[in-house]
């Protein structure tokens, strides 16, 4: 797991720094929670999913329909 600060959003466009300034930039889509993160928010996020090639992540609560352990 790695800690990734939003630096920037444009739109489902996430901007995203790790703790050394590495830049990723992925379209991110949130799905039934009360607030979506905003800019200098963090995002704890497997290294794994760093490697995908994905065009969107979409990212919601474990407890809900379409979440895992």
């Amino acid at each position: 797991m790695i800690k990734l600060k939003i630096d920037k959003i444009n739109n489902f466009t996430y901007h995203l720094k790790d703790y050394n300034n590495k830049e990723y930039k992925f379209n991110l889509e949130f799905l039934d929670i009360e607030e979506t993160p905003q800019i200098d928010d963090l995002i704890i996020i497997n290294k794994d999913l760093l490697k995908e090639n994905k065009h969107l992540l979409s990212f919601g609560p474990l407890d809900s329909k379409y979440g895992r352990k």
